[in-house]
């Protein structure tokens, strides 16, 4: 962590979820004002990491589906911040197929 907490943090704008929990996680660890550069695509933040410039927080399938021999590592957040909330949005006067409504039946109500 003392090694992670001396980099600049690689997100999006304010707003981005992941962000708020990498912010949140370098806090409770001791980091109370993280230097952060902020990118608007997800392309830009991984090169920025690969190239050794910062740290960042996605989810471990974009990692998953870079290069083999990217230069990218992955870490497990603590069990308290390993989960994220998403909600799956649609406009509310366009068509919803059969299908498309069942798939939203069968979501889990929050």
């Amino acid at each position: 962590m003392e090694e992670a907490a001396a980099k600049p943090i690689l997100v999006y704008g304010m707003g981005c979820s992941y962000r708020v929990v990498l912010e949140k996680w370098l806090h409770e660890s001791g980091v109370t004002y993280p230097v952060n550069m902020e990118f608007g695509t997800l392309e830009a933040i991984i090169g920025g990491v690969s190239a050794g410039l910062g740290i960042s927080l996605m989810p471990r399938i974009v990692v998953q589906k870079q290069p083999a021999e990217t230069s990218l590592r992955a870490h497990d957040l603590p069990a308290s911040m390993n989960r994220m909330k998403t909600a799956f949005i649609t406009r509310k006067d366009s068509y919803a197929s059969s299908a498309l409504r069942a798939f939203i039946e069968a979501l889990p109500r929050v």
